[in-house]
């Protein structure tokens, strides 16, 4: 799981500006300020206020969502992959254990929900940028990949 969250937000990392077009430089602040503002590069970005994220904020925003979402999808991969061995499943009932599961779902449901509406609704106040459709999707996606990682990579090893 570690080998998988670490490539995939360093290739977001080394590849986010390409992939969803956010052009940056090294020399880009986080936020608009008065000296940024009379550059030449502020302008051709169309970059009009004073506080306004960057495109190095929504390339970071996109990097700490899709980490959010990979660290709450490893909870089902654990939860689900063999029960027992890192939980109490084995000392419940199967009505204990599918109550279980029911609350642990209806627990995630509601952690994505709230992270999607938490960038969604105060990204400003938080110091993040808000994302685009595409972009929350993609962070999806890629913390999903991390489900079929584990257990692609678990049925070929065998952790003892």
């Amino acid at each position: 799981m570690t080998i998988y969250l670490t490539s995939v937000l360093m290739l977001v990392m080394a590849t986010g500006k390409q992939v969803f077009g956010l052009p940056f430089d090294r020399n880009t602040p986080f936020y608009v300020s008065e000296v940024f503002l009379d550059t030449e590069n502020a302008r051709d970005l169309n970059y009009t206020e004073i506080g306004q994220p960057t495109n190095k904020v929504c390339l970071f925003t996109i990097v700490f969502q899709t980490f959010c979402l990979t660290i709450i999808t490893n909870y089902i991969v654990i939860k689900f992959s063999e029960p027992g061995k890192y939980s109490y499943h084995s000392t419940l009932s199967e009505s204990g254990r599918i109550r279980q599961r029911t609350d642990f779902m209806v627990s995630l449901c509601v952690v994505f929900i709230l992270q999607g509406l938490v960038l969604t609704f105060s990204a400003e106040t938080m110091r993040l940028s808000r994302l685009t459709v595409w972009q929350h999707l993609f962070c999806l996606l890629a913390a999903l990949g991390s489900v079929l990682f584990v257990f692609l990579t678990s049925r070929k090893c065998k952790f003892k």
